[in-house]
């Protein structure tokens, strides 16, 4: 399970949305896919049902979805948005 960093504030602009990060005060845009895994991890998902509702919202091969999932989470534990529990 991935749990938000509590040191962020969060706002929806247009069709995207701003995360900053309060302890080094850099700002991460977020689009599309990256929303909807965000907000799987608000939801306290499991990578394996985040993985599933990417997959069926964009009907995309498992495989690819888990690889770039992976990525992504990867990048956001790097940027101390987000800790693994």
């Amino acid at each position: 399970m991935y749990i938000k960093n509590k040191n962020l504030v969060e706002k929806d602009f247009e069709d995207k949305k701003l995360v900053l990060n309060l302890q080094d005060e850099q700002v991460y845009e977020l689009k599309d896919v990256e929303i909807d895994i965000w907000n799987g991890i608000d939801e306290l998902k499991e990578f394996n049902e985040i993985s599933n509702v990417i997959c069926n919202k964009y009907r995309v091969d498992k495989e690819l979805v888990n690889k770039d999932l992976n990525e992504f989470l990867n990048q956001l534990m790097v940027n101390e948005l987000i800790i693994k529990e």
